[in-house]
């Protein structure tokens, strides 16, 4: 299981609670205020609040996760490289699938691709068998921001580095 599906599945998990949570804090509240159950009403008023308004924040986060697990499954598992290849499938333009794209890569969702010189196309990322030296905080292979640590291996792409 890779690592959006995980987060999907976590994500499900809380917002199921939520959602179950939201209609008992309703009785509660009314249960409580009404029959003068102050330390029963104040807790469900409040749980009541965050659960009205998380969930609405939550289950549009959770849709913005299937929609980013569809393209990841379209890229790793549909083999579709092209960013014009990409924007005609989801009805979009070329460019807003560049930025879909980059966000992928900043979520940690491709690991094992990078765009190509022009951005307009993936390409897969192949590990070197050599420790790269390094100078910046870049991947010579994939470009990705490496971690402050001297030596050890990008996250995106598998590559060993060591930086001087």
């Amino acid at each position: 299981m890779n690592v959006i599906e995980k987060k999907i599945k976590k994500t499900f998990r809380i917002l199921l609670g939520v959602s179950v949570a939201f209609p008992l804090a309703i009785i509660g509240t009314i249960f409580g205020f009404v029959n003068g159950y102050i330390g029963l009403g104040i807790p469900s008023a409040i749980i009541l609040a965050i659960s009205f308004y998380g969930m609405a924040i939550g289950w549009t986060f959770f849709g913005i996760m299937l929609s980013d697990k569809n393209l990841v499954n379209a890229i790793v598992k549909d083999g579709i490289l092209s960013m014009a290849d990409l924007a005609a499938l989801y009805r979009r333009r070329p460019k807003f699938m560049v930025i879909r794209v980059s966000e992928l890569f900043r979520k940690r969702y491709l690991p094992g691709y990078k765009f190509n010189e022009s951005r307009t196309a993936l390409e897969k990322v192949e590990k070197p068998k050599e420790v790269a030296v390094v100078t910046s905080n870049k991947c010579p292979n994939c470009g990705a921001e490496l971690p402050p640590q001297k030596e050890g291996e990008c996250e995106y792409c598998g590559s060993k580095f060591h930086i001087e």
